[in-house]
């Protein structure tokens, strides 16, 4: 997957892909800027993680960031078949944040 698509109530694309990451975020947010900039790179496409890639702006998708219970920035939250399956929040390097995904789908050898 190439693309970084945003999630908002008329566009809950992640509950039908096997696997998807979304990224919570805001335009403040120097922290949300590295890791989307980490997932538009698509070093995680080039490690071989088949997902679905997605962005929740929290200030335009205030009930998202609620029903996820996202109370810091960045927080990314990985799903498996639409359901939460692992999150972890705070800025990192791209190599910790790719490592992070691995281990959580199954990539990591």
């Amino acid at each position: 997957m190439n693309d970084i698509i945003s999630i908002n109530p008329d566009n809950q694309a992640y509950l039908t892909h096997d696997w998807a990451i979304l990224l919570f975020e805001s335009p403040w947010c120097a922290g949300c800027k590295d890791l989307l900039n980490y997932m538009e790179k698509n070093s995680l496409v080039d490690e071989g993680i088949d997902c679905l890639l997605g962005k929740v702006d929290i200030i335009q998708n205030q009930p998202l960031a609620q029903q996820y219970n996202v109370m810091s920035l960045p927080t990314v939250i990985v799903f498996h078949k639409g359901n939460s399956h692992e999150r972890f929040s705070g800025t990192m390097s791209e190599k910790v944040f790719v490592q992070k995904i691995k281990k959580c789908i199954g990539n990591d050898p």
